[in-house]
């Protein structure tokens, strides 16, 4: 027969965790594993198994699992994580998608996008004859949202934003087959036809392509010899070797005979 196993929370930041974040009306640790137990298992046996796991910090599902199950609280969600897509490249989908965000971040959910789909900076827009904005400006919009809505009432709101990245060495599936990105360019430039490829399959037209002049690239080699690239804008904490004091900085701007970048050690 199983039998529980208590086991005290250690460290104090543990503790803190424990209270503000998972706590229902200041029930103990055997109790929480229990209260999660209860809601997982569907007999007796599963029941103190997944209590036992818990209490021995052997399984532990999803912050907002933990959250909400058990409580009969109502209008959370039970997923940490969730991916709202951005599905064309128009206003009334835009807004749908931050409405969505909106909606998931009351309810608890954390957000992903990715907003490869909106056209870039001063691309033309048809409908209003003028110019785009640009990606980031909408992305201002997705940020605000997720620092205004409290998540769950308890947590500001936690959003992961992507773009897909390109360059002169980039391959792109087209109906003609795999075409560097350049290439492909100056096909559609000459008034060929090519259609790309998207992730479900499925093959569209590429109008009005716009080549952006490529960022300066700076080249960092770290202590292992590895070497990462950044652009000229890429912000570092650095560290003033005179006065010790530690900021952030674009790599462009840092001046290497009084600053130093700041090296993050491992633990």
């Amino acid at each position: 027969m199983l039998k529980g196993v208590y086991r005290m929370i250690k460290s104090e930041i543990s503790q803190w965790v424990f209270n503000e974040k998972y706590r229902f009306e200041n029930e103990s640790e055997a109790e929480f594993a229990d209260r999660i137990g209860k809601a997982l298992g569907k007999t007796s046996e599963e029941v103190l198994l997944f209590s036992n796991l818990i209490q021995n910090h052997k399984f532990m599902p999803a912050g907002r699992s933990l959250y909400g199950l058990g409580t009969g609280k109502k209008s959370i969600c039970y997923s940490n994580c969730f991916v709202i897509p951005i599905r064309k490249d128009s206003m009334d989908a835009i807004m749908e998608a931050a409405t969505n965000a909106a909606m998931t971040f009351k309810w608890g959910g954390g957000v992903g996008y990715n907003f490869s789909i909106l056209r870039p900076n001063k691309a033309k827009t048809f409908k209003s004859d003028g110019k785009s904005t640009g990606v980031v400006s909408f992305m201002h919009i997705f940020n605000s949202i997720c620092e205004t809505i409290m998540t769950g009432g308890n947590r500001r709101g936690a959003g992961v934003a992507v773009l897909n990245c390109f360059s002169d060495n980039t391959l792109i599936l087209t109906n003609i087959g795999w075409l560097n990105i350049l290439d492909l360019i100056e096909k559609i430039e000459n008034g060929e036809s090519i259609k790309a490829c998207d992730e479900n399959g499925e093959y569209h037209n590429i109008k009005n392509p716009i080549i952006n002049e490529p960022e300066q690239i700076y080249e960092i080699e770290c202590e292992d010899g590895s070497i990462i690239e950044v652009t000229n804008v890429h912000e570092f904490e650095v560290r003033n070797i005179q006065s010790g004091d530690v900021y952030l900085k674009k790599i462009k701007d840092i001046d290497f005979a009084l600053e130093e970048l700041k090296i993050i050690e491992e633990i």
